[in-house]
């Protein structure tokens, strides 16, 4: 068996999409034709804010991610992230009440305003770090881990 870290390509992306539908468990939850739409909103927003994004593969295949950020974000930064998703909140609103995607962004919104709450300054953060359920037990994410602070 031969497990590689390498940083995560395009390529990847599709996998790694389904490994956050799997480990959420989207199809129990969320309509079906929202389950892709949500997890990739869910990915691409957590991958977009990540600035270091690892990937490790077992043979060759998509096995887990890391991905975190040392960003420095200023508190100006954090505000209008919390404004922009508030906004976004307001819309959904008014196009779809009540709807899964606007309880996400208010979860969302609430993980904001603790940090804010806080006035504490973060070097970084762990946005995401997910191992494949039938690659468990082999350590993988005892690998990717400590990539977040290469």
């Amino acid at each position: 068996m031969e497990i590689d870290l390498r940083l995560m390509q395009a390529s990847d992306y599709d996998e790694i999409l389904k490994m956050v539908i799997t480990t959420w468990d989207y199809r129990s939850w969320v309509p079906k034709d929202l389950v892709w739409p949500m997890a990739e909103y869910f990915l691409s927003d957590l991958l977009q804010k990540s600035d270091h994004i690892v990937v490790v593969t077992v043979d060759g295949k998509t096995a887990g991610i890391c991905a975190g950020d040392v960003l420095d974000y200023t508190k100006i930064q954090r505000f209008c992230l919390r404004k922009k998703t508030a906004a976004l909140g307001a819309i959904l609103k008014q196009i779809e009440p009540d709807s899964i995607f606007e309880k996400y962004i208010q979860t969302m919104a609430l993980d904001q305003e603790l940090l804010l709450q806080s006035n504490r300054e973060f070097e970084g953060g762990l946005n995401l770090l997910l191992v494949n359920g039938k690659y468990r037990g082999l350590g993988l994410g005892k690998k990717l881990y400590p990539e977040l602070s290469n």
